[in-house]
């Protein structure tokens, strides 16, 4: 017999204490916790705009509304809806995003980079993203099981998906701040800014604020998807989704 008071991953709850109002009068309150039944309702949650009309638009305002209003997002954010990955989406951008400022810095300006001392081992990140990301997010998702079973919430396989696929925007966020890194160092590398290529001194000295700004973005973007992910966990613990019609 399940320790949990629901029957499957259908069965109405109340949204904040988990209390089973299936078959209560949703006009009614949650006889545990006061909160409106109808509050707690799958029907409410509109869905995000790439839920609603998946487009390249919807996702661009997806990601946007996100970053910006995370707990509204979550709110409205459908869970186990499929039409469309969002998560497809979000990873393929955000690894394509630096490929064409790493491409022009590996093809083009390789010569000057090396022969001004500049690393160029960050023309091969979008690889490196194309494998951390797909790992990181996965585990994320595995661990909002893990903890979910462990103090006795509902989030389920699709729902920690759901959560990890729009908490992704964070590693878009990250992927833009190291395009706009790259792009620093090939403008430099492009003007040629210092008057002796012997010299390395006048390039390196702007050079100074390429590794901080690399390494805030890595630590941002995780930093925001890790903390969505934690409000996904607390905000979506007894979150409720339509019933399919033929279950």
């Amino acid at each position: 017999m399940s320790d949990h008071p629901w029957t499957d991953e259908y069965t109405l709850l109340c949204e904040r204490c988990g209390y089973v109002v299936e078959g209560l009068n949703t006009n009614g309150n949650c006889p545990e916790c006061g909160k409106p039944i109808a509050e707690s309702l799958p029907e409410r949650r509109v869905g995000t705009p790439w839920q609603q009309n998946p487009c390249i638009g919807s996702l661009v305002r997806t990601w946007w509304m996100t970053i910006r209003h995370p707990l509204q997002t979550l709110d409205v954010m459908r869970i186990g809806d499929r039409r469309g990955s969002l998560w497809i989406w979000t990873l393929t951008s955000t690894v394509l995003l630096p490929v064409p400022a790493c491409l022009y810095g590996l093809i083009v300006l390789t010569h000057e980079i090396h022969r001004n001392g500049i690393p160029g081992a960050w023309t091969f990140f979008p690889a490196g993203l194309l494998v951390m990301i797909p790992i990181l997010t996965s585990v994320e998702s595995i661990g909002l099981q893990v903890l979910s079973r462990q103090r006795g919430f509902r989030i389920t396989r699709d729902a920690s998906k759901t959560i990890t696929a729009h908490g992704s925007a964070g590693w878009v966020a990250l992927s833009v701040g190291l395009t706009l890194s790259f792009l620093y160092i090939v403008f430099l590398t492009t003007l040629r800014t210092i008057p002796d290529p012997t010299d390395n001194l006048n390039l390196l000295r702007p050079l100074k604020w390429v590794r901080p700004m690399i390494l805030t973005s890595l630590l941002l973007g995780f930093l925001f998807f890790e903390t969505f992910a934690y409000l996904g966990l607390r905000r979506l613990k007894y979150a409720n989704r339509v019933r399919p019609n033929h279950t």
